[in-house]
C-alpha cells in the first residue's frame, strides 16, 4: 500500500490543482455569462479563452485520472479493507477485555 500512496499522491495533488483551476475557470465563465445575461458586453475573444483554457484542463484532469483509475481503485479498496480490519482488532479487543 505504501507504493501506491507514494505512487498516487503527486497524481492526487495534480488532480486537486487542476481541480481548482477548473473551478476557477468556471466561476470566471459564469460570471461573464450572467454579465451578458444583464446586458453588458463581454469580451468574446477573452470568453472563447476562458472556455478553451477550462476544456484543455478538463481534458487533461480525465486523462490523469483515467491512466491512474486501476491504481486510484486498488487503493480504495486496500484501505477499505485496512479499515474494516481494524475494527474487527477492536471488537476483538473489546471483548478479550471483558
Amino acid at each position: 500500500m505504501s507504493v501506491l500512496d507514494s505512487t498516487l499522491r503527486p497524481v492526487i495533488a495534480d488532480i486537486t490543482e487542476l481541480d481548482t483551476r477548473i473551478e476557477t475557470l468556471a466561476a470566471e465563465l459564469k460570471h461573464l455569462d450572467d454579465q451578458k445575461n444583464s446586458g453588458l458586453d463581454v469580451d468574446v475573444s477573452d470568453y472563447n479563452a476562458k472556455v478553451e483554457a477550462h476544456n484543455q484542463i478538463l481534458t487533461r484532469r480525465n486523462a490523469l485520472f483515467s491512466a491512474n483509475q486501476a491504481n486510484l481503485r486498488t487503493y480504495e479498496n486496500l484501505s477499505k479493507q485496512d479499515s474494516e480490519w481494524v475494527d474487527q482488532y477492536n471488537a476483538l479487543l473489546r471483548i478479550s477485555r471483558r
